[in-house]
């Protein structure tokens, strides 16, 4: 429940990382091997901002390269 509270605190923080690593790495998505890239990525980053636990999995529900 700890987890779950402290992303809710950080949600602003994590979700700045987030568009933070898109605005950099997403010309470089290309097929599933560098979404999946991304995705640890995404991971990592979050990981390093929460103290109280750990995020296992990152979901991208939508993906659109123009």
């Amino acid at each position: 429940m700890e987890l779950k509270k402290e992303i809710i605190e950080k949600k602003d923080q994590l979700r700045g990382v987030i568009y933070e690593i898109l605005s950099q790495e997403i010309h470089t998505v290309e097929d599933a091997r560098s979404l999946e890239k991304l995705k640890a990525l995404i991971l990592k980053k979050a990981n390093n901002i929460l103290t109280s636990g750990e995020v296992h999995e990152a979901i991208i529900t939508d993906f659109s390269l123009v």
